[in-house]
């Protein structure tokens, strides 16, 4: 049915990658851990079983090129020439030595087929993959919301903005985006991507992507639908609003909600002085850094395409290639568990 690389197992090909692939090279320990061939079946439906035409490139091999490119924070266009020269990223796709990779357009055609749905059902299975492994449990969430700037001048928009005074949407490269601040006196124009990571090894286990000019809090409900009882939820001040509150009562989870400072409930004042409530506070400010790990690494700072559902298919592969690195860290071994997680929510 797929187009079938040629046999890297022969003695040619297996001796020239054992010699340039080290043995403890990161995407061996992925290749060991993580069985892609789930994504072929995921999407046996989009592609037709026979015919006549040249045979399509297995999705789960797209996939990975994709996975290698999110990875390394190679875009698109770079990704072809980059597998051809790295003898790592070639035997990683089950590539021939001298096979090429496939191209930029083919990648393209590969993601409007799968659609941001289909991305999704991938962004699960490898959640519950770390959920089968033990690198989660329904003790501590942390909810937090990151900007991304859009894939367009933003100087341009800007002055446009200006100009007008009004909302660009109608005439902007990607009108699906939207003003937004990440402070009171720093605006940008683009998405945000709305996360629930759970605290016991940093596995993101499920993301929401909105327009820029929309509040961190709106996808909390959303967020927080499927969660146990008893789940304690951690979040910055944003958070901390008493619809939230009777959500969390309603649902009998226990919100550890960053408590603003102008508020006079004597119920708050007592929680912001309970142990666990600090620790649950201090936990979520360590898990920040998964957001600064995306941006730094993973090319988070900036959309590689343009419309929500492909700005949502790329914060799906990011938090992809997290979770994987998650698993691959601790494949042998359960993670070491921050004191105060231990103290209080283990």
């Amino acid at each position: 049915m797929y187009k079938q690389p040629q046999d890297i197992h022969s003695f040619f090909g297996n001796f020239i990658y054992d010699q340039v692939v080290p043995q403890n090279h990161f995407l061996r320990k992925v290749f060991s851990v993580i069985n892609f061939s789930f994504i072929d079946d995921l999407c046996q439906d989009l592609y037709h079983q026979s015919g006549p035409g040249q045979k399509p490139y297995a999705p789960s091999l797209l996939f990975k090129v994709l996975f290698l490119g999110f990875t390394y924070n190679v875009s698109d266009r770079e990704l072809e020439e980059t597998i051809n020269d790295r003898m790592s990223f070639k035997w990683f796709l089950g590539l021939g030595v001298d096979e090429s990779a496939p191209d930029h357009s083919t990648l393209t055609v590969f993601r409007e087929r799968l659609g941001n749905k289909r991305f999704r059902e991938i962004f699960n299975q490898i959640v519950i993959l770390a959920k089968e492994k033990g690198l989660t449990d329904e003790k501590l969430k942390v909810i937090d919301a990151t900007h991304i700037e859009a894939d367009v001048n933003r100087n341009k928009v800007f002055e446009k903005r200006e100009e007008t005074g009004k909302s660009i949407s109608e005439s902007s490269p990607d009108p699906d985006a939207a003003f937004g601040y990440k402070s009171r006196t720093k605006p940008f124009y683009g998405y945000k991507s709305h996360e629930l990571i759970d605290a016991k090894a940093g596995i993101i286990e499920d993301l929401m992507v909105t327009p820029g000019n929309i509040s961190d809090t709106a996808c909390f409900p959303d967020l927080i639908g499927n969660l146990a009882p008893r789940t304690a939820i951690a979040g910055d001040q944003a958070y901390e609003t008493e619809y939230h509150g009777y959500l969390c009562a309603q649902k009998k989870l226990q919100p550890y909600l960053a408590i603003k400072a102008n508020r006079k409930d004597p119920f708050k004042e007592k929680d912001k002085q309970n142990p666990k409530y600090q620790a649950a506070l201090y936990l979520r400010k360590l898990y920040e850094r998964t957001f600064g790990e995306a941006k730094q690494y993973h090319g988070m700072r900036r959309c590689r395409w343009r419309r929500k559902w492909r700005v949502e298919v790329q914060c799906l592969l990011t938090a992809v290639v997290q979770n994987i690195k998650r698993i691959i860290t601790h494949a042998h071994s359960p993670p070491v568990l921050h004191p105060l997680y231990a103290e209080y929510f283990s």
